[in-house]
Protein backbone atom coordinates (compact mmCIF):
# COMPACT_ATOMS: atom_id res chain seq x y z
CA UNK A 1 0.00 0.00 0.00
CA UNK A 2 2.61 2.53 1.01
CA UNK A 3 4.27 1.36 -2.37
CA UNK A 4 1.81 2.08 -4.33
CA UNK A 5 1.36 5.77 -2.70
CA UNK A 6 4.53 6.75 -3.62
CA UNK A 7 4.52 5.63 -7.36
CA UNK A 8 0.48 6.59 -7.95
CA UNK A 9 1.63 10.25 -9.19
CA UNK A 10 3.35 8.50 -11.35
CA UNK A 11 1.31 6.16 -13.01
CA UNK A 12 -1.14 9.19 -13.60
CA UNK A 13 1.62 11.46 -15.37
CA UNK A 14 1.98 8.35 -17.34
CA UNK A 15 -1.95 7.87 -18.22
CA UNK A 16 -2.11 11.53 -18.80
CA UNK A 17 0.82 11.25 -21.50
CA UNK A 18 -0.71 8.50 -23.40
CA UNK A 19 -4.17 9.96 -23.39
CA UNK A 20 -2.03 13.53 -24.71
CA UNK A 21 -0.88 11.33 -26.97
CA UNK A 22 -3.62 9.06 -28.27
CA UNK A 23 -6.16 12.58 -28.94
CA UNK A 24 -2.88 14.04 -31.02
CA UNK A 25 -2.40 10.77 -33.00
CA UNK A 26 -6.11 11.20 -33.41
CA UNK A 27 -6.06 14.68 -34.92
CA UNK A 28 -3.21 13.86 -36.82
CA UNK A 29 -4.83 10.86 -38.43
CA UNK A 30 -8.00 13.60 -39.84
CA UNK A 31 -5.62 16.19 -40.51
CA UNK A 32 -4.11 13.74 -43.07
CA UNK A 33 -7.42 12.62 -44.20
CA UNK A 34 -7.41 9.36 -42.58
CA UNK A 35 -10.27 7.53 -40.40
CA UNK A 36 -9.09 7.80 -36.89
CA UNK A 37 -11.01 4.16 -36.30
CA UNK A 38 -9.40 1.79 -38.84
CA UNK A 39 -6.47 3.15 -39.31
CA UNK A 40 -3.49 1.54 -37.39
CA UNK A 41 -0.78 3.91 -36.34
CA UNK A 42 1.69 1.64 -37.95
CA UNK A 43 -0.05 1.49 -40.88
CA UNK A 44 -0.28 5.25 -40.91
CA UNK A 45 3.31 5.78 -39.85
CA UNK A 46 4.86 2.89 -42.72
CA UNK A 47 2.90 5.20 -45.25
CA UNK A 48 4.30 8.31 -44.21
CA UNK A 49 8.06 6.32 -44.45
CA UNK A 50 7.33 4.73 -48.00
CA UNK A 51 6.25 8.18 -49.27
CA UNK A 52 9.31 9.52 -47.94
CA UNK A 53 12.01 7.24 -49.10
CA UNK A 54 10.00 7.70 -52.58
CA UNK A 55 10.49 11.06 -52.45
CA UNK A 56 14.25 10.83 -51.34
CA UNK A 57 14.75 8.58 -54.25
CA UNK A 58 12.70 10.70 -57.12
CA UNK A 59 15.10 13.49 -55.70
CA UNK A 60 18.41 11.84 -56.35
CA UNK A 61 16.85 10.76 -60.05
CA UNK A 62 16.32 14.70 -60.60
CA UNK A 63 19.59 15.10 -59.51
CA UNK A 64 21.30 13.08 -62.26
CA UNK A 65 18.89 13.84 -65.10
CA UNK A 66 19.56 17.67 -64.39
CA UNK A 67 24.07 16.69 -64.44
CA UNK A 68 23.34 14.62 -67.21
CA UNK A 69 21.52 17.32 -69.44
CA UNK A 70 24.38 19.84 -67.73
CA UNK A 71 27.04 17.64 -69.02
CA UNK A 72 25.71 17.10 -72.64
CA UNK A 73 24.85 20.81 -72.75
CA UNK A 74 28.55 21.76 -71.80
CA UNK A 75 30.00 19.50 -74.07
CA UNK A 76 27.23 20.81 -77.51
CA UNK A 77 28.23 24.53 -76.15
CA UNK A 78 32.38 22.98 -76.30
CA UNK A 79 31.75 21.38 -79.89
CA UNK A 80 29.97 24.38 -81.49
CA UNK A 81 32.82 26.27 -79.85
CA UNK A 82 30.20 29.46 -79.23
CA UNK A 83 29.54 31.53 -76.30
CA UNK A 84 27.42 29.64 -73.60
CA UNK A 85 25.11 32.91 -73.57
CA UNK A 86 24.56 32.40 -77.52
CA UNK A 87 24.68 28.83 -77.57
CA UNK A 88 21.75 29.04 -75.35
CA UNK A 89 19.34 31.76 -76.37
CA UNK A 90 19.37 29.75 -79.94
CA UNK A 91 18.32 26.80 -78.48
CA UNK A 92 16.06 28.21 -76.07
CA UNK A 93 14.38 30.34 -79.18
CA UNK A 94 14.13 27.29 -81.32
CA UNK A 95 11.98 25.36 -78.89
CA UNK A 96 10.06 27.96 -77.68
CA UNK A 97 8.98 29.32 -81.51
CA UNK A 98 7.62 25.58 -82.71
CA UNK A 99 6.58 24.19 -79.46
CA UNK A 100 4.06 27.18 -78.80
CA UNK A 101 2.65 27.49 -82.24
CA UNK A 102 1.85 24.17 -82.47
CA UNK A 103 0.74 24.06 -79.07
CA UNK A 104 -2.29 26.52 -79.89
CA UNK A 105 -3.10 24.57 -83.17
CA UNK A 106 -3.42 21.87 -81.43
CA UNK A 107 -5.74 23.02 -78.97
CA UNK A 108 -8.36 24.88 -81.52
CA UNK A 109 -8.66 21.63 -83.54
CA UNK A 110 -9.11 19.46 -80.70
CA UNK A 111 -6.06 17.15 -80.81
CA UNK A 112 -4.59 16.27 -77.43
CA UNK A 113 -0.71 17.00 -77.64
CA UNK A 114 1.67 14.00 -77.42
CA UNK A 115 4.71 15.08 -74.80
CA UNK A 116 7.14 12.65 -74.15
CA UNK A 117 8.50 12.80 -70.78
CA UNK A 118 10.60 10.82 -69.14
CA UNK A 119 9.11 8.22 -66.40
CA UNK A 120 10.67 8.10 -63.02
CA UNK A 121 11.51 5.12 -62.01
CA UNK A 122 10.16 5.69 -58.56
CA UNK A 123 6.80 5.28 -60.10
CA UNK A 124 7.97 2.29 -62.26
CA UNK A 125 8.96 -0.05 -59.32
CA UNK A 126 5.36 0.63 -58.10
CA UNK A 127 3.42 -1.05 -60.99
Amino acid sequence: MILFKQVEPTIESIREIATNLDNELQQMLIYYGEDPKSTKPEDFFGLIVSFSSSLMKACKENEEVRKKAEKERDNALKQANKKPSDAISIASSNDLQGGFDDAIRELRSGLKRNRSRPVSKVFLEIT
